[in-house]
């Protein structure tokens, strides 16, 4: 991410979702630039586990279902199961949605959650 980008997401958490940054310097001739990975320093609580689907007898996740009451109190989260710390996808919430459009980053996509209640 950006350090814009940074900047935007960490003046918009709540405060609980335990996060941290690792620096990647980018070079490019003779030009330097740090953008940022965000990493989860614990993984988050927010599947309903009774309506998420699992492979038979394990916890790995085939359809993931998100409890509202879990993800109420987060500006944003992460996808739970492997690779949980550094993930592929962000879930935001409304506010941190307006705030990184407003901001007008660009690359950045915004989907609905279809699996949540």
């Amino acid at each position: 991410m950006s350090p814009k980008m940074r900047n935007v997401i960490e003046h918009n958490l709540t405060g609980s979702e335990k996060i941290d940054w690792i620096a990647a310097n980018v070079y490019g001739g003779d030009e330097k630039r740090t953008y940022y990975v965000l990493r989860f320093k614990e993984e988050n609580d927010v599947l309903d586990r009774v309506k998420t689907m699992f492979v038979e007898g394990s916890d790995i996740m085939i359809l993931s279902h998100y409890s509202i009451a879990k993800v109420k109190g987060l500006a944003l989260f992460g996808v739970p199961g492997m690779f949980w710390e550094i993930t592929a996808s962000i879930y935001v919430n409304e506010n941190m949605k307006n705030a990184l459009h407003a901001a007008k980053l660009t690359g950045v996509k915004f989907e609905k959650i279809a699996n949540i209640s």
